[in-house]
């Protein structure tokens, strides 16, 4: 059977509309998760949403390693499944006293449901433009583990026709005012990643991808990213 012009088109917007459906229910369930952590976020809009939910879970991380072995928080075992990536909030505030184990699992786990089901993926480069961290999905994009990319140069991953667009992403690291209230702007870029163990006879493949770029607080200039 013939698939016509125009129904290939409407397929295309059907599926369109079940991601953006699918992905704002997930957004809701994050939103509802989070609670009062979002009460002092400026325009909790769906990127802040997830910004948050990630700088809540790296909050609580940290004080598990700070944690004695007898403490509640600190579980023999347990890895976050973004494995410390951090992505900024507009604020930044410690969470609550009160959120428990249970709520924080279920965060966890909406945030990796969140990842796996959207194709998102969380990276962390610095100002020298190195991959300080990955979440483990960034297997199914590039088929290198997340392992080999740390602190491999980003360009190494990019089309070369797309270094031009990276670049200025790291100046603007370096030049980052955090008390100007620019934490809320964000940039969008679409390049292509190298797949890995692509050389073939025929050149190497990429995989388009659209980069959402955001600021990330380091501990000093130089890992801000």
């Amino acid at each position: 059977m013939q698939v016509l012009p125009g129904e290939n088109a409407r397929n295309k917007c059907d599926n369109e509309k079940r991601r953006r459906e699918h992905e704002n229910e997930v957004i809701n369930q994050l939103e509802e998760l989070l609670g009062t952590c979002l009460a002092e976020v400026k325009q909790p809009d769906k990127n802040g949403i997830v910004r948050e939910a990630t700088r809540l879970i790296e909050d609580v991380l940290e004080q598990r390693r700070a944690c004695p072995g007898e403490c509640p928080l600190s579980l023999d075992g347990y890895v976050s499944p973004l494995q410390g990536g951090e992505v900024s909030s507009t604020e930044s505030q410690a969470p609550t006293s009160d959120f428990q184990y249970s709520e924080l699992s279920t965060l966890i786990e909406a945030i990796k449901h969140y990842t796996n089901v959207l194709g998102l993926i969380l990276m962390e480069i610095n100002s020298k433009g190195e991959i300080e961290c990955v979440s483990e999905n960034i297997k199914d994009l590039v088929l290198a583990e997340r392992t080999e990319l740390y602190k491999k140069s980003i360009f190494s991953l990019l089309h070369a026709d797309d270094h031009a667009k990276i670049k200025p992403l790291l100046r603007n690291i370096q030049n980052f005012a955090w008390s100007s209230g620019e934490s809320d702007k964000f940039q969008y870029l679409q390049a292509r990643l190298l797949i890995k163990d692509s050389n073939a006879a025929d050149g190497p493949r990429f995989v388009d991808t659209v980069i959402h770029a955001a600021p990330v607080r380091g501990s000093s200039t130089e890992e801000a990213g």
